[in-house]
Formats: C-alpha cells, sequence, structure tokens
C-alpha cells in the first residue's frame, strides 16, 4: 500500500504509526494532486515500487467558509483544485492505467457531507451540492441556481463510480 499528500512529514508520521501500531510497512509519495506532473509522478513511483494498482481511494479534500458575497477568488480556486480537480486528474491518469491493463480495479472517492448540507454562512457548498446531489433537481422552482441531475460515469469501460444516497448519511 501507498499513501500520498503535500507534505513527507505527515506521510512519514503516518507511515510510522501504521508500523508501531501493528500494520504494514507502508510506501509513501509526497505530492500535491491538484498538479498534473504530480500525479503522473505518484503513478509512476507506484508502479515502479508496487508493480501495479489495484484500488485509488481518493479522500483529499479542502474547506474554507466565508460569506458568498465575500468569498475570496484565489481560496476559492485552491479549494476548487483540492477538491475537484485533484479527484479528475487522480481518476484520469489511474483510471486510463487501469483500462489500457484491463485491470478491474476499484476507484474510489471519498468527500465530506458538506457537500450536501446548507452551510449558513452562504459559503461555496450550494455548488457542490448542485454538482453531487442526486436529489437536488427537487429544489423548489425558485432556487437561483441552474440545476442539472448529475453524471455518475466517469469514463467507458470496466471502472464504475458508486456515489451513496445522501438520505443513507447521518444528519447532524
Amino acid at each position: 500500500m501507498m499513501i500520498s499528500s503535500r507534505r513527507e512529514d505527515s506521510l512519514k508520521r503516518a507511515q510510522d504509526e501504521i508500523k508501531a501500531g501493528g500494520g504494514a510497512d507502508i510506501l509513501y509519495h509526497a505530492g500535491d494532486a491538484s498538479k498534473e506532473e504530480d500525479v503522473t509522478a505518484l503513478l509512476s513511483d507506484a508502479l515502479e515500487k508496487m508493480g501495479t494498482v489495484d484500488i485509488l481511494v481518493n479522500s483529499q479534500g479542502v474547506n474554507k467558509k466565508f460569506p458568498g458575497t465575500e468569498f475570496p477568488a484565489d481560496t476559492w480556486d485552491a479549494m476548487f483544485d483540492a477538491n475537484v480537480k485533484s479527484v479528475m486528474l487522480t481518476c484520469k491518469h489511474f483510471g486510463r492505467y487501469m483500462k489500457v491493463h484491463d485491470i478491474h480495479g476499484k476507484i474510489i472517492n471519498l468527500s465530506s457531507v458538506i457537500g450536501i448540507r446548507a452551510v449558513g454562512s452562504g459559503g461555496g457548498a450550494d455548488a457542490s451540492y448542485v454538482t453531487f446531489n442526486p436529489k437536488a433537481w427537487e429544489r423548489p422552482a425558485d432556487y437561483p441556481f441552474p440545476i442539472r441531475e448529475p453524471e455518475t460515469t466517469f469514463c467507458s469501460g470496466s471502472i464504475r463510480f458508486i456515489r451513496p444516497d445522501p438520505d443513507d448519511m447521518p444528519t447532524y
């Protein structure tokens, strides 16, 4: 198994904690999943050290809260890169590898429930709600944002993306 994150010190600490807890000696690769060259380097490193990749788990994410009328564009861009672009890039490269090599692996994309919950400060949650919530089209007719049924297929072939129903998620 290989883990990846931007900060090598955090990766080394996680590696040590897993090993100290009786877990396997895992590998790690430092890189930023929102940068395509880092994602291709991660895939190359994983293939070099492990021989193949059968499972990819995306669990990266950033959440910053601002009133919608005061949200800094650079913060929004950084959030989008971490929460959306990084998932697209990892799915693109790891998914292509799995498809080309006929590996019937799994890509598991994890995210926070913030994308399906309203944020009182009027932050960016509405955009992710409309994009990822399968119940989004049930909003009232006077809702001010465009609503479309979300796509569930990233690419054709043997790779499937499964999204849990928000009704099955706990309410906090």
